[in-house]
């Protein structure tokens, strides 16, 4: 069977070109869901404590200000996880041709295949962490080899944690290098949004996220 390679190019160019359709639209998606986090996020502080607090040097009344915020912390963490799990599905509707434009239908998914999903995301998550704090290369190649799983329980919502992640490292095992480097110029295409206008963080964010639901749709090809 011949193997997919991945051309860095051809992906942003593709992901460009499918961002001019709907970019404008989900970068205002993605504009509401960072307010939806921030909002949640900032609830947990008490600010006028915190101000009196400071003010007396009071350091445990600053600590009593503040102790809702680990807890709202966790909760805006979840909800932006689930709001963004069903971003990068509502791209992949609309690559996959299921979808011509955005729909809340790509948050239609049974309570399993979220819990599933958002149990990839942690375990992900944990594994790669651990592997930039040993060194960053680790953490960039686990993450090149295990972030397609997500979107593996997308499209098959029957199939286990364990399968998902096993489908994920077998689809990108003979493209770690050009996935790391993709990775790296979804990254700097994202920072030129904040750079030329901060505003356009989103829809350069857009880009990125279409480049990563193609490269996940050319990698299949290795499972087939």
């Amino acid at each position: 069977m011949k193997k997919v390679v991945i051309d860095s190019g051809e992906i942003l160019s593709s992901a460009w070109e499918e961002a001019k359709k709907n970019g404008l639209a989900l970068a205002v998606i993605l504009f509401v869901i960072t307010m939806i986090q921030s909002a949640i996020s900032g609830s947990g502080y008490d600010y006028s404590a915190m101000l009196s607090a400071i003010k007396e040097n009071d350091p445990l009344a600053l600590q009593r200000s503040t102790e809702g915020s680990g807890i709202m912390g966790c909760l805006s963490w979840v909800v932006y996880a689930v709001l963004m799990i069903g971003f990068s599905r509502m791209i992949l509707l609309i690559v996959t041709g299921v979808k011509s434009s955005p729909s809340f239908d790509a948050y239609k998914m049974d309570l399993a295949v979220w819990a599933k999903i958002v149990a990839v995301e942690i375990i992900t998550g944990i594994i790669c962490a651990c592997g930039f704090v040993l060194c960053i290369i680790p953490g960039l190649y686990l993450m090149a080899r295990l972030e397609w799983a997500s979107y593996y329980l997308m499209e098959n919502n029957e199939a286990s944690i364990g399968e998902a992640l096993s489908a994920s490292w077998n689809m990108s095992g003979d493209n770690v290098f050009e996935l790391i480097l993709l990775g790296i110029i979804a990254f700097f295409i994202t920072i030129a949004g904040i750079i030329l206008c901060c505003i356009g963080v989103y829809y350069t964010s857009v880009v990125a996220a279409y480049m990563q639901v193609i490269a996940y749709l050319k990698l299949k090809g290795n499972l087939e």
